[in-house]
């Protein structure tokens, strides 16, 4: 598992470059996502690479980046998760009931990996 952050402007990239940020959920600068490291998604890093940076984070990381800044969308409106109830109507059917179950998936990718990121 990687974490990906968006650092240059895109004014002027190649069409494949701009088609590779927009797949790894990355329009806005500064903005971060979680990707599983595989070959498909080292190919789209090194596409990107003057635009991205990305490493691999410990437990603690996860744990401090979930916190502060994770949100979620639901129908349409993106809502920052504090509380566990948000998590336990949505996520339920993933096996997460709360906060640290969710931060527990992001660090160590398991089955359902994208549907939570």
């Amino acid at each position: 598992m990687a974490f990906v952050v968006h650092i240059k402007r895109i004014n002027g990239m190649s069409l494949p470059v701009e088609r590779t940020v927009v797949r790894l959920r990355l329009k806005k600068i500064f903005s971060g996502v979680f990707v599983k490291v595989n070959p498909q998604n080292l190919k789209m890093l090194l596409i990107v690479e003057t635009y991205v940076t990305w490493g691999f984070p410990n437990l603690k990381s996860v744990r401090e980046l979930t916190l502060k800044h994770e949100q979620a969308k639901v129908k349409n409106k993106t809502i920052p998760l504090t509380d566990n109830t948000v998590i336990e109507e949505h996520l339920e059917k993933f096996g997460d009931i709360c906060l640290e179950d969710l931060i527990h998936e992001i660090a160590f990718p398991g089955k359902y990996f994208q549907e939570i990121s």
